[in-house]
């Protein structure tokens, strides 16, 4: 049980800061996009005007993915998967535009911090039977103890 003890129908969530701590910065980082900010750098990065009206729009759907999921599992699954696609591009706007290590971290980060919410999800009881997770390295990367994958085995 969480420490605070609070259950979501009925499921305490298994290690729920990946999945809150998500939706607070894509909440966070919503607001950031509502309007434009010097720091945002998505000029730099050669980002579409007609595509960047949009990013509000897809960050607060996110949040509203992620804390959906955290009822309904196969929400946060499928929130997870758009999330992974969209820091994956991210990732590679950095390298389209020759950025150098230190400007990949914060999308590095996140993608890792998708991937820990993707398996938290994964491992949420659902009515249907959970699907593999995209990345099965993941388990592995995100490993509970030493010598497990983090996949039960039958």
């Amino acid at each position: 049980m969480n420490p605070a003890g609070v259950t979501l129908a009925g499921r305490t969530p298994d290690r729920g800061w990946p999945a809150a701590g998500l939706a607070a910065f894509q909440a966070f980082d919503t607001m950031a996009n509502l309007r434009p900010n010097p720091w945002l750098e998505l000029e730099r990065l050669r980002i579409p005007g007609k595509y960047r009206r949009w990013f509000p729009a897809v960050k607060g759907l996110s949040v509203a993915g992620l804390a959906l999921g955290l009822v309904d599992p196969r929400v946060g699954r499928y929130t997870t998967r758009a999330l992974l696609a969209y820091f994956t591009l991210a990732i590679a706007s950095h390298a389209r535009v020759g950025d150098g290590a230190g400007r990949y971290v914060p999308a590095v980060a996140m993608l890792a911090l998708v991937l820990a919410a993707q398996r938290q999800y994964c491992r949420m009881p659902s009515a249907t039977a959970a699907p593999a997770p995209i990345i099965p390295i993941a388990d592995a990367l995100l490993m509970t103890r030493a010598g497990t994958s983090g996949r039960s085995r039958p």
